[in-house]
């Protein structure tokens, strides 16, 4: 699915932004964390493999590297 049937469609699809490097993972979650929250975020998805809040995941897929799955809801987490 892509990014724009998912935003059209609401919370009826999901989309992933995959290979995003740490620093750019922080600068899309600060559109929605406080930069506590990111740490945390980037802390349990490293030492568990993956986060969640029930609408956002974030799965670390290498050291460093991480894909961001959300609803078109998040869409300045998942947009270019």
């Amino acid at each position: 699915m892509t990014f724009q049937e998912a935003h059209k469609n609401g919370k009826g699809g999901l989309v992933a932004r995959r290979e995003l490097s740490e620093e750019m993972l922080k600068i899309r979650l600060s559109n929605y964390f406080s930069d506590e929250e990111i740490k945390g975020i980037i802390l349990a998805s490293s030492c568990c493999d993956c986060w969640t809040d029930g609408c956002i995941a974030i799965v670390q897929i290498d050291s460093g590297k991480f894909i961001a799955i959300a609803d078109g809801n998040y869409m300045k987490l998942i947009e270019p």
